[in-house]
């Protein structure tokens, strides 16, 4: 094996290694922080299942902003009935 292959090696394990990580990270940004480790293992060993995993986990922080703005949108509109309902008829 000549030594430009075998760095050619090294540098493609090195990115495989530094994609897993950036996946495991992804995986916390999308709020499964105790998933980290399992999906950094996973990205690794079977890179293409890891990969699928990370990419079709839901996003629960963005969840979590989205019922809020639901709640908020419902307690309106309860606001709203209120105040129409102390309206006089015209």
């Amino acid at each position: 094996m000549s030594f430009l292959t075998a760095m050619i090696i090294l540098a493609l394990l090195v990115l495989h290694i530094y994609a897993a990580m950036q996946f495991g990270e992804t995986a916390v940004e999308k709020g499964h922080e105790s998933k980290k480790g399992i999906v950094i293992v996973l990205c690794i060993l079977v890179p293409v299942a890891g990969y699928l995993l990370v990419c079709a986990m839901t996003d629960k922080k963005k969840m979590e902003v989205v019922e809020r703005i639901q709640q908020t949108l419902e307690s309106d509109k309860k606001g709203q009935n209120a105040v129409m309902d102390e309206l006089p008829d015209l």
